[in-house]
């Protein structure tokens, strides 16, 4: 490979960990994203079967408790079925296992999910912080008229069981994986290519076209910077800590009385990712990663 690596963990393979697809490489893709969106829509179709759809009616009219635990639950059908959806993948498509999508919970586990959640929450809120005595953010935070203490907890849910895990397993786990025989670093900037672009149909508050490109910013920065994080860390839940953290964010900022909102703000914040993405792929190029199921690809 032309650098000094260190040995690679124990219990890590010198080898792909998909090394007998069944399948080629480009639809495994698509097989990737139609999980995401089976993900995404199967839990709302749930909520629409005889009996819970007249229950979902109730808790958004009535917007108490009820209304919290049936979110509570669509978000984490959301995650469950994203896992569900991968595990069948692994073994019937790619023929491995979740840990080699690097889908575990270990010792690496906790202080990387706790990383990437400080990462992002930092550099939103400093940003956010910045702009707005300068008048560089838009509008003010909206509640949607609900308690605060139900505005957390559905924020939280989004951040992690909505889109932070599913997403993560999904771009930065088996993503990756399935683009390993291009390469390492060839794998983390397609994977955050692909997911900055989904996020040209995002509404994150755009107006026009060119602040949905400038939006992109964002997304494809933390992106990135989830998929380098990991190979730093090892663990694939420090990506998911960056993800969920930028959520937590825009939270943190929310109650703070600051709207992340504006093209100055997305192209910022997603600056500060990318540097740090640049600077964790230039660390994995110099020393490798502890991840044991990458530990052994081409980089």
């Amino acid at each position: 490979m032309g650098m000094t690596t260190p040995a690679a963990p124990s219990g890590s393979h010198e080898r792909p960990a998909v090394t007998n697809p069944r399948l080629p490489e480009i639809v495994r893709l698509v097989l990737l994203f139609l999980i995401l969106l089976t993900s995404i829509f199967l839990p709302a179709l749930v909520f629409q079967l005889p009996g819970l759809s007249d229950l979902a009616r109730e808790a958004n009219a009535s917007g108490g408790p009820l209304a919290v635990v049936m979110i509570g639950v669509a978000y984490a059908l959301t995650t469950l079925v994203a896992l569900g959806l991968l595990l069948v993948f692994a073994r019937q498509v790619d023929r491995v296992r979740l840990r080699d999508y690097g889908i575990t919970w270990d010792r690496l586990a906790l202080p990387g999910l706790f990383i990437g959640i400080v990462i992002s929450v930092v550099i939103t809120v400093v940003v956010a912080g910045a702009l707005g005595p300068l008048g560089l953010l838009r509008g003010e935070p909206d509640f949607g008229g609900v308690p605060t203490a139900m505005f957390i907890f559905v924020a939280l849910g989004q951040a992690f069981l909505l889109q932070g895990i599913p997403e993560e397993f999904i771009y930065r786990g088996a993503m990756i994986n399935t683009l390993q025989r291009r390469g390492v670093i060839a794998a983390v900037w397609i994977s955050s290519i692909f997911f900055g672009l989904i996020h040209l149909i995002s509404a994150g508050g755009q107006e026009g076209l060119l602040e949905r490109v400038l939006y992109l910013a964002w997304p494809f920065g933390f992106g990135l910077a989830a998929a380098a994080l990991r190979l730093v860390t090892g663990s694939l839940w420090t990506a998911v800590g960056i993800h969920g953290g930028s959520h937590v964010g825009v939270l943190v900022c929310a109650l703070l009385g600051l709207n992340v909102e504006g093209p100055v703000a997305w192209v910022v914040i997603g600056a500060l990712y990318t540097a740090i993405g640049l600077w964790g792929l230039r660390r994995y190029k110099r020393m490798g990663t502890p991840d044991p199921s990458l530990a052994g690809l081409r980089p």
